[in-house]
């Protein structure tokens, strides 16, 4: 019966890792350039004891968070400074706290300071790790492979000056993950792959989260139905075991 209970409370924390991926990835639904989360996959191991395998296996996770590269739905917006990927992209963003993360989420926009900061007030890095300061314009424009061009607004009309070079990587053949914060960054904590200006970018659009309302839906439906399954699974141990004392008791005299 230890054997069943401990399957059963394996499993329903499994369950609840799931829940909580499932919650994650509607919760960002509305989120631009969001990838959605992957449960991740783990081999069966066995409890030791007394430097001896004992018989009751269970599923650790991998270390590691995955999340679906499949890309969202890109929608025009004629916002000058909304900008989507048409490839496998990412932009470097520098968070509030710890090292240098990756991002597709393009709806940027200027700060107080007139710093390039993303919709999460996250700063937009340069192809040099710096940050970006904008002055101020009548025009703006981005180039597909990150190359800011502007008409100063001080500047004779039709003059135009090159003022930053987004920084862009296609990450090609890093081990990406993302961590708890829901930064991507590399799975074995090193420094990320450095900028190669292929992504292309599009000016004007911007990128949905990659999160599939219905699908995710579905999924919760047969999270909770498993759920159910697992809790009736212990119950029914308790029921064998209390059975199981039963016989064994001592017949009275």
């Amino acid at each position: 019966m230890d054997k069943m209970i401990h399957v059963a409370l394996n499993n329903m924390k499994n369950i609840r890792n799931e829940t909580v991926l499932q919650a994650q990835n509607i919760a960002n639904i509305s989120v631009s350039g969001y990838r959605r989360d992957i449960s991740a996959q783990g081999g069966s191991s066995f409890l030791e004891a007394m430097g001896e395998f004992s018989s009751r296996a269970y599923v650790p996770p991998s270390g590691k968070s995955h999340f679906s590269n499949a890309p969202g739905l890109v929608t025009e917006t004629g916002a000058e400074l909304d900008l989507a990927f048409i490839n496998d992209g990412y932009f470097y963003i520098q968070p509030d706290n710890g090292a240098p993360a990756l991002s597709r989420r393009g709806d940027l926009k200027l700060n107080a300071d007139r710093i390039l900061v993303n919709g999460a007030d996250q700063k937009v890095l340069d192809s040099s790790g710096a940050e970006i300061f904008i002055p101020e314009y009548r025009y703006i424009s981005i180039g597909k492979f990150g190359e800011i061009t502007i008409e100063p607004a001080g500047g004779l009309p039709g003059v135009k000056e090159v003022v930053a070079e987004l920084g862009i990587t296609t990450a090609v053949g890093a081990d990406l993950s993302k961590e708890g914060t829901g930064f991507i960054r590399m799975s074995d904590g090193s420094a990320l792959p450095a900028p190669d200006q292929l992504g292309q970018i599009v000016q004007g659009s911007i990128e949905g989260s990659n999160v599939n309302t219905v699908d995710e839906l579905v999924s919760s439906i047969d999270t909770q139905r498993a759920f159910e399954i697992a809790v009736k699974f212990v119950k029914q141990a308790q029921e064998i075991d209390e059975r199981g004392t039963e016989i064994m008791r001592m017949p009275n005299v």
